[in-house]
């Protein structure tokens, strides 16, 4: 799975007291070797606080993971905007260096 070179990797499951898969060699070796950034809601804190510490972000249900993306998101676009305003305010800033030059030279 990790040559597919995901920026970022969700693991998430709810619901069910049944978290057996996650305890799987294979399953929890995958998670370990893996490059990208891995992000859990797997639910209901069932699983201990060792397997945990193998994620790079947690939220103990999916439902709280969901709200972390969409914070995530606002923070995002908030940034954006403001670099936007920041670029902007730099082009008019070159502008009017432009104009005055112009005007005195």
């Amino acid at each position: 799975m990790d040559k597919m070179r995901y920026d970022a990797v969700v693991v998430a499951r709810g619901g069910n007291e049944s978290f057996d898969i996650f305890l799987e060699h294979n399953v929890y070796s995958t998670i370990i070797n893996m490059k990208s950034y891995i992000l859990a809601g797997i639910g209901h804190a069932i699983l201990n606080g060792e397997f945990l510490k193998i994620f790079d972000h947690v939220e103990l249900t999916p439902n709280e993971f969901g709200h972390y993306l969409q914070d995530l998101v606002k923070s995002v676009e908030e940034k954006r905007k403001q670099e936007l305003y920041l670029n902007i305010l730099y082009a008019l800033a070159g502008l009017g260096a432009l104009v005055a030059a112009y005007f005195l030279f």
